[in-house]
């Protein structure tokens, strides 16, 4: 079992840690406004955080013996995917498109490790085209 951590697309991915950095710097904001200690704005950056730290620990890829699992936020919406429902793969960039039969195409951002990403899935069986 191989696990690399991904995000959702392009969009999704600015959208999401735009938020976050949106609560961090209201609560910046909030606390330079303010004398003293500022409890909401304490608040506002935790949260801010805890969400984005859960957000970038749940999203995994993870490749078994005969499936690709992605992870989301939620358990209930997981995706396990059997290395005989992908047709293909591509690469362009940092996202990875996916050619499934159960669920289309979907494409997915990969930051870190993503050559060793490609090699896994190649390793896997699973066609690249390029």
């Amino acid at each position: 079992m191989t696990k690399f951590y991904y995000q959702p697309a392009w969009v999704d991915l600015v959208s999401f840690w735009g938020l976050i950095l949106t609560g961090i710097a209201g609560a910046i904001i909030l606390q330079e406004e303010t004398t003293g200690l500022s409890i909401p704005a304490l608040i506002i950056a935790i949260v801010a955080l805890i969400i984005g730290i859960f957000q970038s620990q749940r999203y995994r890829l993870v490749i078994t013996a005969d499936t690709v699992v992605l992870n989301k936020a939620f358990p209930s919406n997981q995706l396990v995917i059997p290395f005989a429902a992908i047709n293909n793969f591509s690469v362009k960039g940092r996202t990875l498109f996916f050619e499934t039969q159960n669920y289309g195409s979907f494409h997915v951002v990969s930051l870190l490790k993503r050559q060793q990403l490609i090699d896994a899935l190649v390793a896997a069986g699973i066609t690249r085209i390029h």
